[in-house]
């Protein structure tokens, strides 16, 4: 776990579809020092931690690569994108929304019930970019950093479970009425200018950096089955640890987070 602010600053720094955008705009220092600092902001959970932050940004970064997500975002959407994916679960304690309202945690009552975890990262993460040695967008001009700003909320809400059938239904709409999109294979140069141009709109632009994070966020299953199974059983002990909290307190356990009961066939 040493070297993950240095693999994670390696990721920052070369997408390919963001490298011109990293060369002109970024400092290389602020950039070391902003993972140092997000790492630190990460909390030591059996899944919610700087490990699976620096998966998601892993996974992040693979798949707009193998998307070549540079002919549908500017490269400043991209860079904005793998920041949010280091950052999107900063100070996460290890329980979920649902407990932070049941028992009325001071974020909870901050953000209005309204995804308070979710809301608690995004202000995280620009409290460390606000420290002038860690802004990484120092160098970024006024209305580029306001889309970037927009984009990192943005993607990082969407990354709430509550959020997941909504985005689904999206995609199953773009994809009726857009199926050649799907269809076209970016790897051979077959997403035209004219789909191009469809992705582009904001509408759609917003759905598709959406779906990369929340995708990355839940990749585990998609992994070789050890890995798989080593995220899993890190979840179901955090569930359980948070289950654990909930008997001590006297409010109801769901089935997933009561420790005695839940079932790991491996």
């Amino acid at each position: 776990t040493a070297k993950l602010p240095e693999l994670s600053a390696w990721l920052l720094l070369n997408h390919p579809g963001s490298l011109s955008f990293v060369d002109q705009n970024v400092d290389i220092q602020n950039l070391r020092a902003f993972t140092i600092a997000v790492g630190k902001g990460y909390h030591n959970n059996p899944f919610h931690n700087f490990t699976h932050a620096v998966d998601v940004l892993h996974c992040a970064f693979r798949y707009m690569k193998r998307m070549l997500a540079q002919r549908v975002l500017y490269m400043h959407d991209i860079f904005a994108l793998l920041v949010a994916a280091l950052g999107h679960d900063l100070g996460h304690l290890g329980f979920n929304n649902g407990f932070l309202i049941e028992t009325q945690h001071e974020w909870a009552k901050t953000y209005n019930d309204n995804a308070p975890l979710e809301n608690f990262h995004c202000s995280r993460l620009f409290e460390i970019l606000a420290v002038t040695t860690c802004n990484v967008f120092s160098r970024t001009s006024s209305k580029q950093y306001k889309e970037v700003r927009q984009t990192i909320i943005d993607v990082i809400l969407h990354t709430d479970t509550l959020k997941h059938w909504r985005l689904i239904k999206e995609l199953q709409l773009l994809y009726e009425m857009r199926a050649g999109l799907f269809g076209a294979r970016t790897d051979q140069q077959q997403l035209n200018i004219q789909q191009a141009e469809e992705l582009q709109k904001d509408d759609h632009k917003r759905l598709l950096m959406r779906t990369v994070l929340h995708a990355a966020d839940l990749s585990d299953p998609t992994k070789p089955f050890a890995l798989a199974q080593d995220w899993a059983h890190r979840i179901l002990e955090e569930f359980a640890n948070q289950g654990d909290h909930e008997r001590s307190l006297g409010i109801p356990v769901p089935l997933q987070n009561d420790r005695a009961s839940v079932n790991k066939p491996l």
